[in-house]
This record gives structure tokens, sequence and C-alpha cells, in this order.
């Protein structure tokens, strides 16, 4: 495929491309509800300083969005036992840093910080986790090397983000439509798109993530395993799915596959348009990224050199809270469209961390009590959940 030079977008074009053509309004009112609801009788039960450490433990919703019921209490569970376990492990480490006293050692909370950046993100490319990734359980583990100075033991910590998990676990199995459903109305959507347009490589690369996303959910679902249809019931999806999957071989058929050359691809082959047997196990993914060459190896060593070189000049200039270094520095070098030119997301990188720290700064001008410092998580939280994957620009402003 001959691929055109990228046009040069303008500042309103940054703020209106759409990079998934997926609907996330659900899933972005669970996660607001999630960090509300609890946060809220927390508050009115007079736990002011617990509020915060709820609401770490409610991001536990996220990572149950866009997993079919049959799966997700699974991948929430996983994923609300990750938070809870950052927020003592880093409630233990603060409580050592703030009884020593001196500034110097929260170095240790930004080595404890950055190691656990860099072994997530490791994990979030071997096994190539769509956003959030292991942002949102660094977040929460680095801001628990703070929580010492609240006055809380690392135990009761955990104990109140539990809350919050058990909050989001149950939040996060109430869905409408099912995950499987609407991963097949994405591919639809998404191979249509490719076919009205112009032949690029950013919509191939949507396209194909579409139809991978589609077959997973419904192997997830309990639809299809080992090449056949096992519930016939929902059939029709397969069937779907399928005539979406010959669709968009006959649209491409390129000498040179762009899937070639990306470091993350979708593991489809569109010359086998048949009903996959299987796909790679996390056991396969994270041995075949053990090597000093791969690229979840390269990228943890980028994340933990930039985020401990991030912490380390915060504390030297005077600042007490190297853990949003590190969780800034997470932010910039693992997220973004890798369906976009790296000019783009660099562009996108740099005016969304500018306007998100303009966002941070009118808050902390506002100087907001507890409940309207929890209508702006909840706020911010929604529109984050809303733009993940589609508006990297937006996305990163809110979170």
């Amino acid at each position: 495929m001959n691929e055109p030079l990228p046009p040069r977008l303008g500042f309103w074009d940054l703020f209106t491309a759409v990079h998934s053509p997926g609907t996330r309004w659900p899933g972005a009112l669970r996660a607001a509800l999630a960090l509300a609801l609890p946060g809220s009788v927390a508050l009115l039960l007079g736990h002011d300083a617990e509020m915060l450490l709820i609401a770490a433990g409610g991001f536990t919703v996220i990572y149950g969005e866009g997993h079919p019921v049959r799966t997700r209490w699974r991948v929430m569970v996983v994923a609300g036992l990750l938070l809870v376990t950052g927020t003592v492990a880093g409630a233990f480490v603060g409580s050592v840093v703030w009884e020593q006293g001196g500034r110097w050692w929260l170095l240790l909370a930004a080595l404890f910080t950055a190691g656990v950046a860099a072994v997530g993100a490791f994990v979030q490319n071997a096994l190539r986790l769509p956003p959030p990734g292991s942002f949102f359980i660094v977040m929460v583990t680095g801001g628990a090397t703070m929580v010492a100075r609240l006055g809380l033991n690392p135990l009761e910590v955990g104990a109140w983000a539990g809350v919050g998990a058990l909050s989001g676990l149950v939040l996060g199995m109430t869905s409408g439509r099912k995950a499987e459903h609407r991963a097949v109305d994405t591919l639809e959507k998404a191979v249509e798109d490719f076919a009205a347009g112009e032949a690029s490589v950013a919509k191939l690369h949507q396209a194909r993530t579409a139809l991978s996303h589609a077959w997973n959910m419904l192997a997830d679902a309990g639809v299809i395993r080992a090449g056949r249809i096992i519930d016939e019931s929902r059939g029709d999806l397969v069937r779907r799915t399928l005539t979406a999957h010959r669709r968009l071989a006959a649209l491409n058929t390129p000498p040179d596959d762009p899937e070639e050359l990306t470091d993350t691809p979708n593991f489809i082959d569109l010359t086998r348009t048949a009903i996959p047997h299987t796909r790679p196990s996390i056991s396969y993914r994270l041995y075949g990224s053990l090597h000093r060459h791969s690229h979840a190896t390269t990228t943890a060593w980028k994340v933990f050199a930039a985020a401990l070189a991030a912490a380390v000049l915060g504390i030297a200039l005077g600042f007490d809270r190297p853990d949003w270094a590190i969780v800034s520095a997470l932010l910039i070098l693992q997220w973004g469209p890798e369906s976009l030119p790296g000019t783009i997301r660099g562009l996108h990188r740099l005016l969304g961390s500018v306007l998100g720290i303009g966002l941070f700064t009118v808050l902390h001008l506002l100087e907001l009590n507890l409940w309207g410092l929890l209508l702006a998580l909840a706020v911010c939280q929604f529109f984050a959940e809303i733009f993940v994957v589609r508006n990297y620009v937006l996305c990163v402003i809110f979170t």
C-alpha cells in the first residue's frame, strides 16, 4: 500500500479527530458512579480523608469495560486485587519514608513507584492490553505512598480501597447491551469507514483492530471455541463477523502488509477468512517478551528511566510528590493511538499534557471543598473514559 504523507493538522483538527468508532458513554457513566456513590457515602459518614482511598479502589470498574459478562467479573477481580495490593504496598513504603522525615527519603517512594510503572509497562505491552492498561494501578500505588501523612496504617488504607473496589465490581456487572454485540457493530462500522474512504494504514489498522477485538469478544462470551460455533443462539454475530472479515480481506491485499511494520500486531491473518481456532495465551505472550530487545522490555526500561529521572529532578527542586512526576511520564510514554503517525502522536501528547496542566491549575485555584473535589473527580473520570482510544488530546486533559 502506498501510504500518502499525513496532512498537517490544525489545532481544531487535533481536537475533533476520532480514532475509534465505538460507543463508550455507558461505561463512562459507570466509571463516574463508581467514584461518586461510595465517595458520597464516605463523606456523609464523616470519613473525609478516606474518600480518596475509596475512589482509588473504584477504578476497578474501568477494567471491566468492553468485556463480556462471562469474563468481566474475572478481569475486575484481578484489577481490584492489584489496586488494593498497590495501595497497601504503597502505604507501607510511605510509612517508612515519613517516619524517617528527610526529604531525600522520598527517593525510596520514587524508586518503588518507578519500579511498579516499569513492571506495569512490560506487562501491558507484552499482553497487548488496551487502555488504560497499568496506568491507574501505578497512579493509585504511587499516591498511596503519600497517605501516611493522613495517619492511616497500610491495612486500613487497603480496607478502604477494598470498599471502592467492591463497589466498582458491583457497578461493573450492571451492563446494558452485551459487549459482543457492541464489538460486532464497531467492526462493521470500521470496515465501512475503510471501504468508503481513501485507503490508508490508519483506517486499515482501525478495521483490523476491530476485527481482532470482535473475534476475542465472541470467544470470551462463549459463542465460539476451537473454530466452531458453540452457541447457535448468537450464531448471527459470528456470521456478521465473518462477512466483515471477508469484506476487509477483499478490500485490502497489499504486497507489503503494514501490520509487519508495527510492534503491536493484531494477530489477524486476513488471508484466513474462517473462525479463529485460538489466540496466544498470557504465558506465551509474557514468555515471548522476556528478551532484552523486545518491545515490552524496551518500553519498560524507557518508562523506568524517565519516571525515575523526573522524580529525582522534582525532589531536587524541593517538590514532595514524586508520584505525580512518575505517572505523568508514564502517561506520555505509554499512551497514544499507535495507528497515527509519530509526529501527530507527539503533538497529541504535548497539547493534551499542556491543556491538562491548565485544567488542573483551574481546579487548584478554585480551592474545591471535598464535595467539589469528588464531583471534579467523577466528571474527569467520565470524560477520560469517553475519550480513551477515541481522542488522545481530550483523554490526556481529563486524565
